[in-house]
């Protein structure tokens, strides 16, 4: 048999087949006699010569759809992606809220002219990190999620995707700074127990809402669900804590979290070969905000809060 002079070709053709194929029929329901059939002309052993096992060109394929998409060289070839351009942003964005405090304290609330330069030079201190921190999440954050999520699904390990998804998880709602300052605003509770408890929720919801994507579970369904539970636990929670838990759920929109969480779910629905991926991979931000909400009143079970105020901890079996 005359050797194969144009051997990327034919991988091309393999993969071209089977990507069609793993889009139409599934990727369980495709074999490697169907892909020959669609090849016309080649045989499995020319299959086989290049792939092993139908896994191996599923993996070839995840790959190849990544890599034309790639999001590290779509951050190359933007424009518009420079400090300036985020400075701008970050002007145009603060800059409204600034004239309104001016115009404020020079009417009906003045303030003392040592606490306006400290609000002026807070103001500009704010637009630069805004403005580097979009920066960096762009052409950062935001390609290194989608990374991150392809190359833990092609693992096909569910250990790997467990641990590592409650581990981003964790870490970047530590590291949120909305959860930060709730935290500060919370009397009798230590902040590292609500930070830390925040924190699991959302890494635990973060592994619910990947591997929703990973098994095609309906979303409505999800919510619906876990809203139930959360209706339930909130008829036995001191009316404190109540208010804490719902405003918990929004570190889920911080700015840390939000760029990350949205990317790792575009990253782990790239590698399905289904039709509906790509609708899969919304709905992460709002299963994750369920987290920080039964967190916190989990949390509640713990510490009793009083009208004062006051919250003592006491055991978990509550006397009903």
């Amino acid at each position: 048999m005359a050797r194969n002079k144009y051997p990327e070709v034919t991988v091309e053709r393999i993969l071209d087949v089977s990507q069609r194929l793993f889009l139409e029929k599934g990727y369980e329901n495709t074999t490697i006699q169907d892909i020959v059939d669609e090849l016309g002309g080649l045989t499995k052993g020319a299959v086989y010569h290049h792939f092993k096992s139908k896994e191996e060109i599923m993996d070839a394929v995840g790959d190849r759809m990544f890599f034309s998409n790639n999001p590290f060289e779509a951050v190359k070839q933007r424009k518009d992606l420079n400090g300036l351009e985020k400075l701008r942003e970050a002007l145009s964005s603060v800059l409204p809220i600034v004239l309104i405090v001016l115009v404020l304290c020079f009417s009906i609330a003045p303030i003392p002219t040592a606490t306006l330069m400290t609000f002026l030079i807070g103001a500009v201190l704010l637009i630069g990190g805004m403005g580097l921190f979009t920066l960096g999440a762009d052409q950062a954050m935001t390609p290194i999620g989608e990374r991150v999520g392809a190359a833990m699904t092609r693992s096909r390990k569910l250990w790997i995707v467990v641990s590592v998804s409650f581990l981003i998880g964790v870490i970047v709602t530590v590291s949120e700074p909305d959860l930060q300052v709730l935290a500060t605003q919370v009397p009798g509770v230590p902040n590292p127990v609500l930070i830390g408890a925040v924190a699991v929720g959302v890494g635990i919801f973060l592994v619910i809402a990947l591997l929703r994507i990973l098994f095609r579970v309906p979303l409505n369904r999800l919510l619906v669900g876990f809203y139930l539970v959360v209706f339930t636990l909130a008829a036995f929670i001191p009316g404190d804590f109540l208010a804490i838990a719902f405003d918990s759920g929004g570190v889920t929109t911080g700015p840390m979290t939000v760029p990350f969480i949205m990317a790792l779910g575009l990253g782990v629905s790239s590698i399905r070969s289904d039709a509906d991926a790509s609708q899969d991979s919304f709905g992460l931000v709002a299963l994750c905000s369920i987290g920080p909400i039964l967190a916190v009143m989990v949390l509640s079970l713990l510490y009793l809060c009083r009208p004062s105020g006051r919250c003592q901890q006491y055991r978990l079996l509550l006397q009903l």
